[in-house]
């Protein structure tokens, strides 16, 4: 998954948090760092019946930073030859 508020990543970031929470604001098209509700959902979901079909999937709970960041590398790399 992408970042995620717990009590544990809020100690190791210490001061910091902050300005992580504010940059991936700004980074992920979700707008936010997801709370841990929003990693057991899906987790949840492939547990029951509903997902019974899934299969050989890669599932991204990552609040499209792993698209987004694609976006950016297209973008520096364009900024660069253009």
């Amino acid at each position: 998954p992408g970042y995620i508020d717990t009590d544990s990543s809020r100690f190791y970031m210490g001061e910091a948090w902050n300005a992580l929470e504010a940059q991936v604001g700004e980074l992920v098209p979700s707008g936010h760092i997801a709370n841990v509700d929003e990693i057991a959902a899906p987790i949840a979901w492939l547990c029951t019946g509903g997902a019974a079909y899934v299969n050989g999937q890669v599932l991204n709970v990552d609040g499209g930073l792993s698209t987004a960041y694609g976006f950016q590398v297209g973008r520096a790399m364009s900024e660069r030859a253009g």
